[in-house]
């Protein structure tokens, strides 16, 4: 199993970030991604973002998602990508992810519960299907 698809893409952050202002304002959205108003406003121009900047809306999205009560597959992705890093590349990070994945299903079935649908989901991005 390799990680599926890495992180959530700028894309689909950015694209969050352009609805979340349209629900309140662009310095209510870079205060809470902790950025200056005017760097985001750059960002969404199509600057390119810095690592650190990226690193701000992936936990910014999974903070928003968390509050929400979206468990859709870029929030778990942001998730995952939070609990994962720091862990390299390769097998060291497939064995992690697939550790992780079926600790959550195994919770979910002892509980006499169905498994997220997003488990299937992120498997078969894994194995490339």
């Amino acid at each position: 199993m390799r990680a599926p698809g890495g992180p959530v893409p700028l894309d689909t952050l950015l694209e969050a970030v352009r609805a979340a202002i349209e629900q309140t304002s662009l310095r209510r959205v870079a205060d809470a991604v902790d950025l200056a108003p005017s760097a985001l406003s750059k960002l969404l121009e199509g600057s390119p973002p810095r690592k650190s900047t990226e690193r701000k809306l992936r936990e910014w999205f999974l903070r928003q998602g968390s509050r929400s009560g979206d468990t859709g597959d870029a929030t778990v992705r942001a998730a995952l990508d939070v609990l994962l890093k720091g862990i390299p590349e390769g097998k060291h990070l497939e064995r992690t992810l697939d550790a992780v994945l079926k600790a959550i299903e195994t919770a979910h079935v002892n509980h006499g519960g169905q498994p997220p649908g997003w488990i299937a989901r992120l498997r078969e991005e894994a194995a490339g299907t």
